[in-house]
């Protein structure tokens, strides 16, 4: 099978025509787990998925004001891709969905032409039930974090998805987590001790829950904020793979 045929096949297999993620957890429950996305991402794959990765909205209030972001606040330990203290893009992605992929070389424009003035967060929400080594995919990037600080998170995230983006696949050689490694220039050697440990598994499902209070119900989603006295603000909300025109002014509104 050639990686163009594996995105063929995940894309007609898992998704139909177009690429739709549900995570149909319950805003009510405080803390939602790995498995508990599992169970609920299958039932959601039995009864049928809609088309997603097409479709995008500019999210504001009735009174035409943005929204209160519900995700969490931007701490002063998370990587940030920028200089910017006020306007923020917020991805909540999946490293095997197949729209991901497509959408990476949009979103890494955006942040090498915007770093000067907006802040970038790339955050976790692997759906597992259909991408089963998204989870580890996820723990690797942030392990990179953990060794090399923001640079190493951005630059190990980016090459993982230039690589697939490059092979037009949605998956890594065997060996891909450790050859990143070393392709950023981090240990691969500590990296994979890192992610074997599981150290990071409770950071990604921290994640995917900070995901479903923000509104994510597919991958990749993005919400393009601004920090006011009160938060952070949703200007706009990004759903699925969209153009670098959209991007742009999804980020100037």
């Amino acid at each position: 099978m050639t990686p163009n045929e594996e995105i063929k096949t995940t894309h007609e297999e898992h998704i139909g025509p177009a690429h739709q993620i549900h995570h149909t957890h319950h805003r009510g429950h405080k803390e939602l787990t790995t498995p508990m996305a599992i169970i609920v991402g299958s039932v959601i794959i039995a009864i049928g998925l809609m088309g997603y990765g097409y479709t995008s909205t500019l999210n504001q209030g009735a009174d035409n004001t943005p929204k209160a972001f519900l995700g969490k606040a931007i701490e002063a330990d998370e990587a940030v891709f920028g200089v910017s203290k006020k306007v923020f893009v917020i991805e909540y992605s999946d490293t095997e969905c197949p729209y991901c992929v497509s959408f990476n070389p949009t979103i890494e424009k955006m942040r090498n032409e915007y770093k000067d003035k907006v802040g970038f967060v790339y955050r976790f929400f692997p759906l597992t039930s259909i991408h089963p080594k998204a989870q580890k995919e996820a723990e690797a990037i942030a392990c990179a974090g953990k060794l090399g600080g923001a640079k190493s998170y951005f630059e190990y995230m980016t090459a993982m998805f230039d690589y697939k983006t490059n092979n037009r696949t949605t998956q890594l050689k065997p060996t891909g987590l450790k050859d990143l490694a070393t392709e950023v220039g981090l240990d691969a050697n500590a990296l994979t001790a890192c992610v074997d440990s599981g150290e990071m598994s409770q950071r990604v499902t921290d994640s995917i829950n900070d995901g479903v209070v923000a509104g994510v119900s597919g991958t990749p989603t993005t919400f393009i904020v601004v920090k006011d006295r009160k938060g952070l603000q949703v200007t706009a909300t990004v759903v699925g793979a969209q153009t670098e025109d959209y991007m742009r002014n999804a980020i100037k509104d």
